[in-house]
């Protein structure tokens, strides 16, 4: 079902359409959608990209001399997230109950974080329709971090605790969605959907390592509140690896019509 409605109502990339050639309705179609200038007297579209990178294929790209800095930052900052993001879904009402909460308020808990996660995307690209998406994302993980340290000192308040699930929801769902925005302008047209994809691959592995890491830290006694406050560690390494790709990992040519 939300195949056919993407395909009914989401509108072609731009940048993907004058590269394959396509005719110049439609693409002024679409751009009247976001676009304030006069197009009737535009003729023909055309993509200001670095022409030597076009001889490559699209996984070799990721790899360049150009890409691989920023590819491997969005790849740690994507696996940094999931391992946060994977903790909390899947141990959450295990470390909620070893608080002190009764698996009924462990429940209530819980889904106040993928509650908060629906508002936090939507807040997300508000923001970055209107900031540099580099900061919004690093700030949203700087955030999480002030949240979990907080979490991990404050049980006793059923309430406040759970206002604090909640408002992490926001920071780190927003954080984690934008990271697609980061790899989308971050690459060529021609490459774009693959360095999406790997982005996502690696960052899958996070999710993997940080449900296993979480059993074996609970396997060797660690209290709940000292693992909330061990997630602090990759909040901040995904915050420090977006904000050194966006001072120090540009592409050869920023992708422009």
């Amino acid at each position: 079902m939300l195949t056919v409605l993407l395909i009914w109502l989401l509108p072609e990339s731009v940048k993907y359409l004058v590269n394959r050639g396509e005719n110049g309705v439609k693409i002024k179609r679409i751009l009247r959608r976001f676009v304030d200038q006069d197009l009737e007297q535009v003729s023909r579209f055309s993509l200001h990209e670095e022409q030597k990178t076009q001889k490559k294929g699209s996984v070799a790209q990721l790899f360049s001399a150009a890409y691989l800095p920023g590819t491997l930052m969005l790849w740690m900052s994507y696996f940094m997230g999931l391992v946060i993001y994977y903790v909390l879904l899947s141990w959450m009402p295990i470390l909620m109950q070893g608080m002190g909460y009764q698996m009924e308020q462990s429940a209530l808990l819980t889904s106040l974080f993928t509650f908060g996660g629906t508002a936090g995307i939507l807040l997300a690209g508000w923001l970055m329709d209107r900031w540099e998406a580099h900061k919004v994302v690093s700030v949203g993980f700087i955030i999480t971090t002030l949240f979990i340290v907080l979490m991990a000192q404050e049980n006793s308040h059923i309430w406040l605790f759970g206002g604090l699930i909640f408002l992490m929801g926001i920071t780190m769902n927003g954080a984690q969605s934008g990271m697609q925005t980061l790899a989308a302008t971050f690459y060529p047209t021609q490459c774009r959907a693959t360095g999406i994809a790997w982005m996502q691959g690696v960052g899958r592995f996070g999710g993997v390592a940080g449900t296993m890491m979480s059993a074996q830290l609970l396997s060797m006694q660690w209290q709940a509140d000292s693992i909330l406050m061990f997630l602090g560690v990759p909040a901040l390494l995904a915050a420090c690896a977006t904000l050194y790709k966006m001072w120090r990992c540009q592409p050869v040519a920023q992708p422009a019509l």
